[in-house]
């Protein structure tokens, strides 16, 4: 009777675990990258709908509003942001909603309680407070 092995060998157990350590190495980065991107299109629709009522408010008054009360716009509910936004100058601000739901991997590092978007009403140029945290657009 001829004995017949079965089974794998350790060398292939070893060639599975690499491939998939390769692919998982490429993949976390690039998962990563997307959800950072979804979090930012929302912050950056949100600033959008307050910039459009800015003016609004503009072309009615002949200024910008610092009281996001006196805009006639709807804000959109927010996941990762607070609906706390700030308005200074020509910049609006919304910020990273500390206790937000779901989990906070994929937040640059150093900015997880604490991550600002910032929106130059006139330029429409987005960018990021503090200054080293990424911001990606959509």
């Amino acid at each position: 009777m001829a004995y017949i092995n079965k089974g794998f060998t350790l060398i292939e157990l070893l060639v599975v675990l690499i491939i998939i350590g390769i692919l998982a190495s490429i993949g976390v980065p690039r998962y990563f990258k997307a959800v950072e991107r979804s979090r930012a299109a929302e912050a950056a629709s949100t600033l959008s709908a307050i910039a459009q009522a800015e003016e609004r408010f503009f072309q009615k008054n002949g200024s910008y509003t610092s009281v996001i009360a006196d805009l006639d716009a709807d804000l959109p509910r927010t996941r990762f942001f607070i609906n706390a936004i700030s308005v200074s100058g020509n910049d609006v601000s919304i910020q990273r909603n500390a206790v937000a739901q779901g989990s906070t991997l994929g937040w640059p590092a150093g900015c997880v309680n604490n991550y600002n978007v910032v929106m130059d009403i006139i330029n429409r140029v987005f960018s990021a407070d503090p200054s080293d945290c990424t911001f990606v657009l959509p």
